[in-house]
């Protein structure tokens, strides 16, 4: 019991961090980005912003994806069901609901 306790202690302060990260995740952005070559040394970790860039696809594209990856699903579905897909593991995860 005394395990099951820490472990939603820990889970329960590690979103209440990320919470605060976020909050204060656009104020350091800035300041970060005011900094020169957007670097900034402190005396215990350097920041820098990193940019990659995101793509916006034409219509006839994102349709051709779409249709693709529906295509996988079937066909991952199918080997499933003939028997031709090997399973390597039920993949079981904990869940946990706050009580409160």
């Amino acid at each position: 019991m005394k395990t099951l306790k820490k472990y939603f202690e820990l889970k329960t302060q590690i979103k209440e961090l990320t919470a605060e990260l976020k909050e204060i995740d656009g104020d350091v952005f800035e300041q970060v980005s005011d900094e020169e070559n957007n670097k900034l040394e402190t005396d215990f970790c350097r920041f820098q912003i990193v940019y990659r860039p995101k793509w916006e696809y034409t219509e006839g594209t994102t349709e051709k994806i779409k249709l693709v990856q529906d295509k996988i699903k079937i066909m991952k579905k199918q080997e499933e069901i003939d028997g031709s897909a090997i399973k390597i593991s039920d993949g079981g995860q904990l869940r946990m609901t706050d009580r409160k």
